[in-house]
């Protein structure tokens, strides 16, 4: 059995910060400073060095950015992506100044990064993003549980109860096929209204 990760988003990234995960969009509007601009390459480079003796396959998938034109990563792939104007819609009513919140950018960076993984042989896929902290080896360990079991990894249980049939875009696991029949699905038929629509 061999278990990809995939770390994608933004090198930098814009949103809510852990103390603020509950907020809603009223109270992130009232409070400043609720949600923050974070530079994600020094996590993205901690995740990649903790994943390398755990995961088989690690790749990042990301949008190319010319202020972040020159990173390296101890990773299988860095995929890149350029900005295709029909990925340029969707974006989150949260995104900040510089749209980052995109929902078609995260779908194909993460349909891309599943591809990768699926092209290396991997049975399970993890999907991460490049700016949350995780603990690598329970992750792993919920990885190889959630593949025995056949079931989908989330983490839904962080929002709230009505929202439990939503993807998830903080993690996000299942066997490859799923994973890129799921992402392929989003990427072609745009039918979701967020990054979490069921």
């Amino acid at each position: 059995m061999k278990i990809g990760l995939v770390i994608q988003g933004p090198f930098e990234s814009y949103g809510k910060t852990g103390k603020t995960i509950s907020y809603s969009s009223l109270r992130i509007a009232r409070e400043k400073d609720s949600m923050q601009n974070y530079d994600c390459v020094p996590n993205v480079e901690r995740l990649c060095n903790e994943a390398k003796n755990k995961f088989s396959n690690v790749v990042i998938s990301s949008w190319k950015d010319e202020k972040f034109s020159n990173l390296e990563f101890d990773c299988d792939k860095l995929i890149l992506l350029d900005n295709e104007e029909k990925y340029g819609a969707k974006v989150g009513v949260l995104s900040g100044p510089r749209q980052w919140n995109n929902v078609y950018k995260q779908a194909k960076t993460t349909y891309e990064g599943v591809t990768a993984l699926n092209n290396l042989g991997c049975d399970f896929i993890v999907k991460i993003r490049t700016d949350m902290w995780f603990d690598l080896n329970i992750l792993h360990e919920i990885a190889i549980k959630a593949y025995n079991e056949k079931k989908i990894l989330g983490t839904n249980e962080l929002r709230n109860g009505t929202r439990f049939l939503e993807m998830d875009d903080m993690v996000l696991g299942a066997e490859t096929k799923t994973m890129i029949r799921w992402f392929d699905s989003l990427i072609h038929w745009k039918f979701h209204w967020g990054s979490h629509d069921a």
